[in-house]
Protein backbone atom coordinates (compact mmCIF):
# COMPACT_ATOMS: atom_id res chain seq x y z
CA UNK A 1 0.00 0.00 0.00
CA UNK A 2 1.31 3.47 -0.87
CA UNK A 3 1.97 6.02 1.85
CA UNK A 4 -1.49 7.43 2.62
CA UNK A 5 -0.24 10.81 3.84
CA UNK A 6 1.25 11.53 0.41
CA UNK A 7 -1.37 9.96 -1.81
CA UNK A 8 -5.11 10.82 -1.60
CA UNK A 9 -6.09 7.59 -3.34
CA UNK A 10 -4.07 5.54 -0.86
CA UNK A 11 -5.68 7.46 2.01
CA UNK A 12 -9.13 6.68 0.64
CA UNK A 13 -8.14 3.02 0.30
CA UNK A 14 -6.92 2.92 3.89
CA UNK A 15 -10.10 4.60 5.15
CA UNK A 16 -12.22 2.09 3.23
CA UNK A 17 -10.23 -0.83 4.67
CA UNK A 18 -10.65 0.48 8.22
CA UNK A 19 -14.38 1.00 7.71
CA UNK A 20 -14.78 -2.45 6.15
CA UNK A 21 -12.96 -4.04 9.12
CA UNK A 22 -15.20 -2.21 11.60
CA UNK A 23 -18.34 -3.32 9.76
CA UNK A 24 -17.21 -6.94 9.61
CA UNK A 25 -16.30 -6.90 13.31
CA UNK A 26 -19.70 -5.40 14.20
CA UNK A 27 -21.56 -7.98 12.10
CA UNK A 28 -19.73 -10.78 13.93
CA UNK A 29 -20.83 -9.50 17.35
CA UNK A 30 -23.78 -10.85 19.24
CA UNK A 31 -26.47 -8.39 20.38
CA UNK A 32 -25.12 -8.67 23.92
CA UNK A 33 -21.59 -7.82 22.75
CA UNK A 34 -22.89 -4.79 20.85
CA UNK A 35 -24.84 -3.67 23.92
CA UNK A 36 -21.70 -3.98 26.06
CA UNK A 37 -19.66 -2.08 23.46
CA UNK A 38 -22.16 0.79 23.52
CA UNK A 39 -21.87 1.09 27.30
CA UNK A 40 -18.09 0.93 27.15
CA UNK A 41 -18.02 3.72 24.55
CA UNK A 42 -20.57 5.80 26.47
CA UNK A 43 -18.62 5.45 29.71
CA UNK A 44 -15.33 6.47 28.10
CA UNK A 45 -16.94 9.54 26.49
CA UNK A 46 -18.53 10.50 29.80
CA UNK A 47 -15.17 10.20 31.57
CA UNK A 48 -13.47 12.46 28.99
CA UNK A 49 -16.25 15.04 29.23
CA UNK A 50 -16.10 14.97 33.03
CA UNK A 51 -12.31 15.41 33.00
CA UNK A 52 -12.69 18.35 30.62
CA UNK A 53 -15.32 19.97 32.83
CA UNK A 54 -13.11 19.55 35.90
CA UNK A 55 -10.16 21.04 33.98
CA UNK A 56 -12.26 24.05 32.97
CA UNK A 57 -13.49 24.44 36.55
CA UNK A 58 -9.96 24.48 37.92
CA UNK A 59 -8.93 27.03 35.28
CA UNK A 60 -11.88 29.26 36.18
CA UNK A 61 -10.89 29.06 39.84
CA UNK A 62 -7.35 30.16 38.94
CA UNK A 63 -8.69 32.88 36.65
CA UNK A 64 -6.66 31.65 33.68
CA UNK A 65 -9.38 30.19 31.47
CA UNK A 66 -10.28 32.45 28.56
CA UNK A 67 -12.44 30.01 26.63
CA UNK A 68 -9.62 28.74 24.42
CA UNK A 69 -8.95 25.04 24.96
CA UNK A 70 -5.34 25.50 23.84
CA UNK A 71 -4.69 27.78 26.82
CA UNK A 72 -2.75 26.01 29.53
CA UNK A 73 -4.26 25.98 32.97
CA UNK A 74 -1.96 26.21 35.99
CA UNK A 75 -1.87 23.04 38.04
Amino acid sequence: MAKPHKNPEALAELQDAIYREKVLRARAMTPEQRFDAVFELTNSVFERRHEGAMWQRSCHQHGSFRGNLTDQCPS
